[in-house]
């Protein structure tokens, strides 16, 4: 009898993990490498997107820290940190042409500047670049 009961109480443990670790919208452990693409910048209440924007910024993020990639009309690439709460890029390099756009303009300094990110449902990437505001990014791969 009392191994029943073992049993019983270890597969309602085993349940109770399984269920634990399965992912909610807002998942942060989603793993940030990969490329993104940029689709607005913003925030909850006023956000700015358009054809200018969507697939004209992509990052590749990769797992040494480093990463590469297009903000309009730039190439760049360089390091970055990330931890559960914070986001930097340490070093970038790239070409500094104007971008004939102002919001392409606005979306180059606004990843320059982000502080924190920002991972949903593992295919949503907000960089933020301050408080509430942040440049949005859907994964490509």
């Amino acid at each position: 009898m009392k191994k029943k009961n073992v049993l019983w109480i270890f597969a309602l443990l085993m349940l109770a993990f399984g269920m634990s670790s399965c992912s909610s919208d807002d998942d942060t452990s989603f793993s940030l490498w990969g490329t993104w693409s940029v689709v607005g910048y913003g925030n909850d209440q006023d956000f700015h997107t358009g054809d200018n924007i969507v697939n004209t910024t992509k990052l590749t993020f990769y797992s040494d820290g480093t990463f590469d990639g297009n903000i309009f009309p730039n190439k760049v690439s360089g390091k970055y940190n990330y931890n559960e709460n914070n986001f930097s890029f340490t070093e970038i390099f790239g070409t500094k042409l104007g971008a004939v756009d102002p919001d392409l303009d606005h979306i180059s300094d606004y990843i320059r500047e982000s502080k924190s990110y920002k991972i949903l449902s593992g295919s949503e990437l907000r960089l933020y670049y301050d408080a509430e505001n942040y440049v949005k990014f859907v994964k490509v791969n």
